[in-house]
């Protein structure tokens, strides 16, 4: 019985993983990972942005190590360390252009974010920048995966219609820059919970994130959070 029901589900198109998109083109999905013996590496870098966050006189309640941006590598060992191990362990596994993603940051935040940039908005960059590379293909996008590392739940809020569709009913959306996006109160929006951590098991988000308009919600428990990201082909390949 359980195998036939697996054959229909598989027969169907079913795929239990998607959050926004179809089986023929999926837009984001939440999936599972483990890395074994990663908890100690998390920790580590959690205790070291903590205490950079402890020290600074910045009140917006956030901290991060940004390699596109980063002056001083020598501030963030343990974050390194954490990003290498990630980067291993896990996004070189996977499969092609997934494997090709780097390191965007690693961010925590201790209670709800205070910040001129939150809000609904598609990724430019597959860093942290605020501005497409003019040297990449403007025909590609951006896959983005986003690693929860805390022990509850990450929020994510998304559109679900992607930016081309947006573009067609007279949005304005620039792939180049970075701009919050303002929708009006009766646009649908849709909500995921990127679930904790689980010892060495990272629960992660990856979505063509220059396409679908997201935002994280972070309530006063913060947020502790790696992600990594790629130029790609949507059009080519399936994530």
């Amino acid at each position: 019985m359980i195998k036939t029901l697996l054959r229909r589900k598989k027969e169907s198109g079913f795929r239990l993983n998607l959050v926004f998109g179809t089986v023929e083109k999926p837009l984001m999905i939440l999936e599972r990972y483990r890395v074994p013996n990663i908890e100690w590496s998390i920790e580590e870098a959690y205790r070291e942005l903590k205490e950079h966050l402890s020290r600074s006189e910045d009140s917006s309640h956030t901290w991060g190590y940004f390699p596109q941006y980063c002056e001083d590598e020598s501030q963030y060992p343990k974050c390194i360390a954490l990003g290498n191990r990630l980067q291993e362990g896990l996004v070189n596994k996977l499969p092609f252009p997934e494997s090709s993603m780097s390191l965007s940051f690693v961010r925590l935040a201790d209670n709800r974010p205070v910040s001129e940039y939150g809000g609904m908005h598609v990724d430019v960059n597959p860093g942290i920048g605020h501005r497409r590379d003019p040297s990449v293909d403007g025909s590609l996008d951006i896959l983005r995966l986003i690693l929860n590392l805390g022990n509850h739940s990450r929020i994510i809020e998304h559109i679900p219609l992607t930016r081309d569709s947006l573009l067609k009913l007279g949005y304005d959306i620039p792939k180049d820059n970075y701009r919050i996006l303002r929708f009006s109160k009766g646009t649908r929006r849709h909500r995921i919970e990127i679930p904790a951590r689980e010892a060495d098991t990272i629960y992660g988000l990856k979505f063509w994130s220059s396409q679908v308009p997201h935002a994280g919600i972070t309530d006063d428990r913060g947020h502790f959070v790696a992600a990594f990201g790629c130029y790609a082909n949507m059009d080519e390949y399936k994530i």
